[in-house]
């Protein structure tokens, strides 16, 4: 019968579905990890060349300016500060704001990039774990249905080996969303480094043309 065969399924299930969750939490761990010392290096790196970037502008020397792009040549901000500058000398403020601006949208993916998985996973880790637990259920109650009341005991244990899938979801699921928060707020600070970058380079532009 198909409930027969729905019920031999949803035996297997729940194993599948812990292991799942294992799974998704290794990967949870690590995507954790790399986003965290990349969003902290990526911070400090840009709060650097902010800071460098304004004593190069407070002196007026273009040198200055050129060492300071030419020691974080490899980094986003400072590509982007690089281009800044080279347009500045070349064009004044005319376009920089629109080229600042198509340079920032080019590498807010890059920044993103593993963010939607730990907020897909925070969001539906518990949901997949209580499907884990409603199948371990099922298979509790067919357990109860094939040996009769006495074996209630072995039927109780079989609910509580059922819950350990919703346990594991929640497991699964708070770091991931506690960690996406926290990684979206270094985000926004890195894009706040950003955009100072671009205010103070549109504000010397302006000035440069007076």
């Amino acid at each position: 019968m198909l409930t027969d065969q729905f019920l031999f399924i949803a035996s297997a299930a729940h194993e599948v579905i812990l292991w799942f969750l294992i799974i998704l939490s290794v990967f949870s761990v690590a995507t954790i990890l790399d986003r965290f010392f990349f969003f902290k290096n990526f911070l400090s790196e840009t709060s650097a060349i902010l800071s460098e970037m304004i004593e190069a502008l407070e002196s007026g020397r273009n040198s200055h300016m050129k060492l300071v792009y030419d020691k974080y040549a490899l980094l986003p901000a400072g590509k982007l500060l690089q281009k800044s500058w080279e347009h500045i000398i070349e064009k004044r403020e005319r376009g920089l704001e629109e080229m600042m601006d198509s340079h920032l949208l080019a590498i807010k993916p890059e920044m993103e990039t593993r963010l939607g998985f730990l907020a897909t996973l925070g969001s539906n880790a518990p949901f997949i774990g209580l499907l884990g637990t409603i199948f371990g259920v099922m298979e509790a109650f067919e357990a109860l249905g094939s040996e009769g009341s006495g074996s209630a005991a072995i039927v109780m244990m079989g609910i509580s080996k059922a819950l350990v899938a919703t346990a594991v979801g929640l497991i699964v699921a708070i770091p991931a969303i506690t960690a996406y928060n926290f990684l979206q707020k270094q985000l926004k600070m890195i894009f706040h480094h950003l955009e100072s970058m671009k205010e103070t380079l549109l504000s010397f532009a302006k000035n440069c043309n007076k």
